[in-house]
Parts: C-alpha cells; structure tokens; sequence
C-alpha cells in the first residue's frame, strides 16, 4: 500500500513537471519576441540618437501596419496546418481591380467590393482544393500566386492605374485619425477581435486543435476541412483589405504592390512564436514580430546600412527563428 502511494505521488510529480515545461514552452517564444523587440529598440537606440522618440517609435507601428494585417491572416492559416503563398499577389490583384473598377467609373462602394471579392474568391478556390483534392498547401497557393499574378499583368501590361480615382476611396488609406494613420487602427483593431476570437471562443479552440493534431480533432467532430477553408478566406481577405489601402497610400493601382509581403508576413507570424507545423502561436506573438521586424528595418535604414543588409538580417531572422522553435519542439517531445 505504501509503495502504491509513493507511485502515486511520483506520478502525480512527474505530471506536474510536465504540465509545468508545457505552459513554460507555450509562453516562451511569446515572451522571446518581447525581449527580442525590446533588446533592438535597446541597440538602436544606443546606435542612434532619437531612435527611442515617440515620433519614431510611432513610424516604426506605422511601417508595421500593412505587414501585420496581412501576417495575421497567413498566422491563421499556419495554426490549422497551412501556409498561403498567394497573399502577395491577392494583394496587387485586388488593388488592381479596385483602381480598375473606379477607371471605369464604378462607385467606391462597387471599387471596394471587387477588391474584397477577390481575397474572398481566391481564398474560397484554395480552401476547397486544399481539403476536397488533399493537394499541397504549397503547390495550391503556389499556383494561385501565378494565377492572380497572371490576371494582374493581362489587365495592366504592367503599367500602373492612375487616372478615374475616387477622392473617397483614396481617404481610405490616407486618412488619419488621432493621429493614427487608417492602416494602423485596423490593424489594432483586426489584432484585438482575432485574440478575442482565438482566446475566448470554441472556433478559436477549434483552429488550435485542427492544427495540433488534425485527427484527434476531427474524432472530437470538429469539421478540419471547413475551417481550412475558413482560415484562406480570412488570409485572402485579409490581403484583400492591405490592397485597397495601399490603392489608397500609392494614389493608384500598382501591379506590383503586394510582392514584397510574402516572405515578411511569414518571418512575422515564426517570430512571434508560431510553428509551420500547426498548432502553436497567439495573435499577440503575432503582432510583437511585425513590429519587431519594422523596428529592424528602421533602425538599419536610418543609421544609414545599404538596403541589401535588409534581405542578409531577414534570411538570419528566418533561420535562428527556425532553429529556436525546432529546439522547443524537441525539448517537447523529449517530455
């Protein structure tokens, strides 16, 4: 009977380490981005006078916004399993159909809704053929890109959209309120709701289980597929809205506008702490690793390094982000 207990109280010790380890992992890569932010905007601001002022520190949110939006989209999609590769392209398509409509002299409410429409229909078309024909995430997004990138240069030549803009619809992305540009409160706002969802809902606790463990997910009745779809519905809207606000920053329709967002908004959502294997990350982690990677862009930009030490730092990023969450997946499964 005593040895009984002692098992017992081992048992019970032993989960408690266990439970300790898995709450200490869940927590860490969120509060590594934290300290990473923190440690730049430290070394910046030591490397550069003014770094660490209020009307820089607001640039650097700003520079964020756009990047964010579009990186809380692609971190829905990687939490169920996924990746979506045609977010830059969503984004020129729709900026190009919005600035195609008003060139024809459609409303903004009409100019708007075909922006919208094709993040809708895109991520509509990659869900479906993702979980009807179980093909790649990859090579589906993939040849979507190509698709929309196709449609982009058949309407354009790949010339820019400049005259029939309208003044309501440009005040989209270039007005400011309090200050704060239209970009950056959606992203705040976008950012807000989407923790609340995936925090306090039973579709939020949906999205994790679908991407922890897709069987013992559906054994529970969660329906994988349709959040699949759901989640490259929300990315391609997503994108969808990053193009009309860029329509608005650029004054036009720009055939190239959404091509530098893919690889940032993938190195946003693996810094702040998700895994490209499903299941793990916050919204909050999130939105630290957009403003992190703005922060890095600003502080080389302004203490005068040549662009290409941006693309160097991004593929180091990508990688120590990489390495750090391979390390706490084995320290994981060691438990």
């Amino acid at each position: 009977m005593k040895n009984l207990n002692n098992n017992q109280e081992i048992k019970g010790v032993s989960n408690f380490k266990i439970l300790i380890n898995q709450l200490f992992d869940n927590y860490l890569k969120e509060a590594s981005a934290v300290f990473a932010l923190l440690a730049i905007l430290i070394f910046f601001t030591i490397v550069r006078v003014n770094f660490f002022s209020p009307r820089n520190l607001l640039l650097i949110l700003e520079a964020s916004a756009l990047t964010g939006i579009v990186a809380l989209g692609q971190f829905i999609v990687m939490l169920v399993g996924g990746i979506d590769l045609s977010i830059g392209s969503i984004i020129g398509l729709s900026g190009i159909i919005s600035a195609f409509l008003m060139n024809r002299g459609f409303s903004t409410s009409i100019a708007l809704l075909g922006g919208l429409a094709v993040g809708v229909v895109f991520g509509i078309f990659n869900g479906l053929v993702v979980t009807k024909l179980k093909i790649v995430d990859f090579i589906v997004t993939l040849g979507s890109l190509f698709i929309a990138h196709g449609i982009i240069l058949g309407m354009t030549r790949g010339y820019s959209i400049y005259e029939g803009m309208n003044p309501s619809f440009l005040a989209i992305g270039n007005s400011k309120f309090f200050g704060l540009s239209t970009g950056l409160i959606f992203f705040i706002i976008v950012t807000i709701i989407s923790q609340i969802i995936l925090s306090r809902t039973i579709f939020g606790r949906q999205l994790y289980a679908t991407g922890g463990n897709k069987t013992a997910a559906k054994l529970m009745g969660v329906s994988v597929d349709r959040l699949k779809v759901i989640a490259y519905i929300i990315s391609g809207l997503l994108a969808s809205c990053v193009g009309i606000l860029i329509v608005g920053r650029l004054q036009s329709g720009q055939p190239a506008a959404g091509e530098s967002f893919l690889f940032e908004t993938i190195l946003a959502v693996v810094l702040g702490g998700a895994s490209l294997a499903g299941g793990e990350g916050t919204i909050v982690g999130t939105f630290i690793g957009a403003v992190f990677l703005s922060a890095v862009f600003n502080g080389l930009t302004t203490s005068g390094f040549p662009y290409y030490y941006q693309e160097i730092v991004k593929g180091v990023l990508f990688l120590i982000a990489i390495a750090f969450s391979s390390v706490i997946n084995m320290r994981r499964n060691k438990l």
